[in-house]
């Protein structure tokens, strides 16, 4: 399968499906994100439910939620507060497949 790269506003996110169009796009801003919460805007190109996950760089899961996003652009706000300091891979992932972007948490 290609990977295909979207630009956010301070990194990229990666998605592995070939169909582009039918993936969201996700802007993180701002990264560094501030006060532990973690600000995203997404633009679906559907109505979709969405899990997204925050792993960290040695794989370990460190919180899931589910949400249903709307076609359009969509605010995300996730409080971290027990995050530690670090480089995390947010997931978001739709049945249409997967974008990944890289947060670092002060």
């Amino acid at each position: 399968s290609k990977t295909a790269n979207f630009r956010t506003g301070d990194g990229t996110a990666t998605n592995t499906n070939e169909n582009t169009e039918a993936l969201p796009g996700v802007t993180v801003s701002p990264n560094p994100i501030q006060e532990k919460v973690l600000r995203f805007e997404v633009h679906m190109p559907m109505d979709a439910d969405c899990m997204i996950d925050l792993t960290d760089m040695t794989g370990k899961k460190f919180m899931q939620t589910s949400s249903n996003l709307h076609m359009g652009t969509n605010q995300v706000l996730l409080d971290v507060p027990s995050a530690a300091s670090g480089m995390y891979i947010l997931r978001l992932q739709t049945i249409r497949g997967s974008v990944f972007s890289k947060i670092i948490i002060p």
